[in-house]
């Protein structure tokens, strides 16, 4: 989306304003500043007028410059242990999508079990939960798993629209993120809780505590939970299972 020069001069000159506007009494003037520096940074995210990892860098650079905080908190996110496992978990999940890992992984995992519809649901879920041991980005997930599901189902003579078409699709879906929760790198709210109790509580999720604590109820019975379901709601026989 192209943004008008015009709308984005208004916005900074909007900013500068608030930032040196005379504070109501009572308020101290740090806060005119700070509400000038977000101005112009929701302005800018708003409009797309900058790319949004440089309006991130420029606010983190203005708060820097006019002091509206202490360095040491601008920059404290980047001390938090939830921000490298996020972005190591992107890396990972890029990884595994551009070296086609993931499909191949799948692939080898569901040829095997096309002899039964609910066999079929079974291994989708389960190749869902595998991956989110190595794919830690749900919507990665979803993107991967979908057409790999699709061109198979319709090969075994699952066509769109049908009900097993359908129950393939949505055991894959709901298990990718369903399972994903009990799983702490695996995906986003997760990692916005590990934040979020790090930050305000101190408190530091382990990876392997939190599997062993969750896994149990979030995942296994998930997983048994979405395949019983799935056979239960959409019903299907498979017509050319694959040799």
């Amino acid at each position: 989306m192209r943004t008008h020069p015009m709308l984005s001069a208004f916005i900074v000159l909007l900013a500068v304003a608030v930032f040196l506007a005379p504070p109501p009494a009572g308020v101290p003037v740090l806060v005119m500043h700070t509400a000038g520096l977000v101005v112009f940074t929701v302005g800018m995210w708003a409009t797309q007028a900058l790319p949004e990892h440089i309006t991130g860098l420029l606010f983190l650079l203005l708060a820097v410059l006019t002091e509206v905080a202490p360095p040491n908190v601008v920059f404290s996110g980047f001390t938090s242990g939830t921000l490298w496992l996020v972005l190591g978990g992107l890396f990972i999940a890029e990884a595994v999508r551009a070296t086609g890992l993931g499909e191949r992984f799948a692939l080898l995992l569901l040829g095997r079990f096309t002899g039964s519809y609910p066999l079929l649901v079974s291994a989708t879920v389960l190749v869902a939960t595998a991956l989110c041991f190595v794919m830690p980005a749900t919507l990665g997930r979803v993107l991967l798993l979908v057409p790999i599901i699709a061109g198979l189902a319709r090969r075994i003579g699952l066509a769109p629209g049908t009900s097993g078409y359908t129950g393939l699709m949505l055991a894959a879906i709901v298990a990718t993120f369903q399972i994903g929760t009990s799983v702490l790198p695996a995906n986003a709210p997760n990692l916005v809780l590990a934040g979020a109790a790090e930050a305000v509580h101190g408190v530091h999720l382990e990876y392997a505590e939190y599997l062993w604590v969750q896994f149990p109820v979030l995942g296994f019975v998930k997983m048994v939970l979405i395949v019983a379901v799935t056979c239960w709601l959409f019903p299907a026989s498979i017509e050319r299972p694959v040799a």
